[in-house]
């Protein structure tokens, strides 16, 4: 653990010496609310007495406003176990009092010495710094996870581990260390000659098995995905030593990593995208910076690829475990309403969302049917919306109302939506993965037609059963349309859900719009 530590503050003297950018990364952020002080006795950090391995939580309030406390954050998977030491409405008092250096887990236990050893007083870690089971002090603290991660000093991420019993040094990762196997002598020198495991080519960005090793329990998460991608500086703990990782450089440990390797670790693209694309400029919601202003919403449609397909526990956190890179955007573009995880900016491309074997979680999570955030499972955008030929895109629907209502902060839990669109509307019939115009002969030519949830569109589960849909125009060019499947909900309302997504290329049905269609303003619910 010393060596591990003695070589993280190096890389932090450097990156506090030379990286502008990382320093501009973390200015602005606030205090979190609590922090867990490791040093309470306040005799030095490498005091071991009695009592002194015990922590205890503070509230920042009590922290002297002359000094800007720096700490550490911890990045873990919380799994089905739960330590004795969190804090809760019964006891928190006693966690500001003292937290027993018993009552910590592994992990936790870790991170203070690893703390410590950088010579950092504090410590942020969720479990006990949030107030486990009290809705509204979790729904306040839930909007602050920018503040908490982004003003940290260093991140620490736990890569390994079911729960916080395993260590930062998951017990798999001793089976990694170098080992000597050798002791070469030239004269009155001796040099042990050590051997170990290939450099580990983790890919950051994955989210399922395929060439790489089976990735990282922390990597599947979502809620640890906006740890790491806002986090200013981040130390992986892998399973035979640690990664540094800043907005500037990626080093291992043993100083012997390839640029091949490198390149691997820096796969994890978003946290260079969203750096350049939110870099402070005064003229980003200008027409002026038209390719400025595509490029960052093209980012974050990037994003929503990669969260969500992660794995969450509640479903109705799908919003707030993203809320802290969404502030990040809404601070470089404040002029952009942040809409149930969509843009008002470039609105009408991010409801072409397509699902990936999805089940619409919107009845029990409060979210709308036009959300990608209403679905369980990972979601992609059609590939002419990033691409070069997405200049001869038309958007043909208009907005006409899009509000949403958060509790407690702005990007957070969703309490309620309206979102008003008018365009042409078509009725026709939808056999599983077919669309057929009104007398159920003629078929429409089709690219894709992604349903969002195959069970609410088929509930009988029968691939012969028509049913009647709407197909709402909301962007075309010469050559194809892209449409929102609809089904009606109340006619005299005019409200619909969202179905699906359909990219059609038939010109029959561009002539059925203009000859059946009628231009209709819809609520989608």
């Amino acid at each position: 653990m010393k060596r591990s530590i003695d070589w993280i503050r190096l890389r932090l003297r450097i990156c506090f010496d030379q990286h502008k950018s990382c320093a501009l990364q973390s200015d602005g952020a606030a205090i979190p609310t609590r922090l867990i002080d490791v040093n309470p006795d306040g005799k030095g950090l490498d005091i071991k007495g009695p009592n002194g391995l015990d922590v205890k939580l503070r509230e920042s309030i009590s922290i002297s406003p002359e000094t800007s406390p720096k700490y550490a954050a911890l990045s873990y998977c919380w799994g089905s176990y739960r330590p004795d030491c969190i804090t809760t409405s019964q006891t928190i008092k006693r966690n500001l009092g003292c937290i027993s250096w018993d009552s910590l887990p592994q992990t936790f236990r870790d991170a203070v010495e690893f703390t410590r050893g950088l010579g950092l007083r504090y410590l942020w870690i969720d479990s006990i710094c949030i107030i486990q089971g009290d809705r509204d002090d979790w729904s306040r603290e839930a909007g602050k996870m920018y503040e908490v991660y982004k003003g940290a000093t260093i991140t620490l991420a736990a890569l390994f581990g079911a729960d916080s019993r395993s260590g930062l040094r998951h017990m798999t990762m001793s089976q990694h260390y170098p080992r000597i196997v050798a002791n070469l002598q030239h004269g009155y020198y001796v040099d042990p000659l050590y051997l170990r495991r290939h450099h580990d080519f983790w890919d950051l960005g994955a989210t399922k098995e395929g060439s790489y090793p089976v990735i990282s329990p922390l990597l599947k998460r979502a809620w640890t995905y906006q740890e790491r991608i806002v986090s200013p500086r981040v130390v992986f703990f892998t399973e035979s030593e640690v990664v540094y990782q800043c907005t500037q450089e990626v080093e291992c440990e043993c100083g012997t990593a390839t640029d091949a390797w490198r390149s691997n670790w820096k796969s994890d693209s978003e946290r260079a995208m969203i750096f350049e694309a939110t870099k402070p400029s005064p003229d980003l919601n200008q027409q002026t910076s038209s390719d400025r202003r595509r490029n960052f919403f093209r980012t974050w449609r990037a994003i929503i690829e990669k969260y969500s397909a992660l794995d969450i526990t509640d479903a109705k956190d799908r919003l707030p475990a993203l809320g802290a890179i969404a502030e990040q955007f809404q601070r470089v573009c404040p002029r952009s309403k942040y809409l149930a995880g969509l843009w008002s900016d470039y609105l009408l491309k991010d409801l072409l969302w397509k699902g990936d074997h999805s089940k619409r979680i919107s009845n029990v999570s409060n979210l709308p049917t036009w959300s990608w955030a209403s679905v369980q499972g990972g979601v992609k955008y059609p590939y002419l919306l990033d691409s070069f030929s997405s200049y001869t895109l038309r958007d043909v629907a208009e907005v006409v109302e899009a509000t949403c209502s958060y509790r407690d902060n702005r990007l957070g839990i969703l309490e309620h939506s309206t979102l008003v669109l008018r365009s042409r509307l078509l009725s026709c019939f939808l056999d599983w993965d077919e669309l057929y115009d009104e007398s159920q002969t003629r078929v429409y030519r089709t690219t894709t037609i992604d349903v969002d949830d195959e069970s609410a569109c088929f509930p009988c589960g029968s691939q012969s059963d028509f049913q009647q849909v709407y197909l709402f125009k909301i962007i075309e060019d010469t050559a194809k349309v892209y449409c929102l499947i609809l089904r009606l909900e109340d006619q005299a309302a005019k409200s619909y859900s969202r179905l699906g997504m359909v990219e059609c290329y038939d010109d029959s049905l561009f002539h059925a719009f203009e000859e059946r269609g009628e231009t209709v303003e819809c609520r989608i619910l």
